[in-house]
């Protein structure tokens, strides 16, 4: 089931809420989206939360992420805790962007789950990486298709 985690008035136009007063992108997809970036969430084959970030992304929006990633969190009540977060189109990360995927990789881990971030990153994602040294803290896959492929995978301890 889809749904808005901000409400109607942070949709833009093109993303209409329903009588439920939720944005509908489709079955098992929602979407937040501010004047600089949007995060989109949907669940594809095999329980897999794809979870998209467009444009930039910082302080102010990140909350869309940190609450698409609580989706697949322990806090939620699904089957499976196997994440992709998509930033092969993100322009701009922050700081607060990396708090919330390390934050969201703790509660995969704390969960038996997964979570693989993906690219091909853009310069500001990759030097956020690289800069604080948080590259090897993640599993990295150079797209979602490679990031699909390596939840497939059994752990290795």
């Amino acid at each position: 089931m889809a749904r808005d985690i901000h409400g109607p008035s942070r949709l833009r136009a093109g993303a209409a809420a329903g009588a439920d007063g939720a944005g509908r992108d489709g079955p098992g997809k929602w979407a937040m989206m501010d004047e600089l970036g949007t995060v989109l969430a949907e669940t594809v084959a095999g329980g897999v939360l794809v979870v998209r970030v467009l444009g930039e992304i910082d302080a102010e929006s990140a909350t869309g992420l940190e609450e698409a990633l609580a989706v697949s969190g322990p806090a939620a009540a699904r089957r499976t805790v196997r994440t992709v977060v998509d930033l092969s189109e993100t322009d701009f990360a922050d700081s607060r962007v990396l708090h919330v995927l390390l934050t969201a990789e703790r509660a995969h881990r704390a969960a038996g789950g997964r979570m693989v971030v993906a690219g091909p990153f853009g310069e500001t994602v990759r030097r956020l990486f690289e800069v604080t040294g948080t590259a090897g803290y993640f599993t990295l896959a150079d797209t979602v298709e490679a990031a699909l492929t390596d939840l497939d995978r059994p752990q290795t301890p």
